[in-house]
């Protein structure tokens, strides 16, 4: 069939030209931080500080949860009441671990 042609090559640089297209900020790439509410990114927190993992059914003890909550302090510079902290402390505990716990009984006298 013939010769393969040559192609001449240079090690000229060559300036290439091209419409003005901006990629936006360097951090295109990133998606956006989500931003949570206060108690929840401190129920979050919780669960990566003290190991919590549903799959494997690890929990702490519901005191231990309300020491842990007890101890920050919010936005505010308040500090977490037993009470909140006990509501929490139940959200960071498996289903099963809600139900029961000691009932409140009338004693005869009353």
């Amino acid at each position: 069939m013939g010769r393969p042609s040559r192609h001449r090559t240079s090690k000229q640089p060559v300036a290439l030209k091209a419409e003005a297209y901006a990629l936006g900020s360097p951090e295109f790439t990133r998606p956006k931080a989500k931003e949570y509410p206060e108690f929840i990114s401190i129920l979050l927190r919780a669960v990566e500080d003290l190991g919590i993992d549903a799959s494997a059914g690890v929990y702490p003890k519901k005191d231990e949860l309300v020491r842990y909550f007890r101890d920050h302090r919010l936005s505010n510079g308040a500090f977490i009441s037993r009470n909140m902290a006990e509501a929490l402390a139940t959200c960071c505990r498996s289903v099963e671990a809600m139900v029961g716990g000691n009932r409140h009984r009338k004693s005869e006298g009353r």
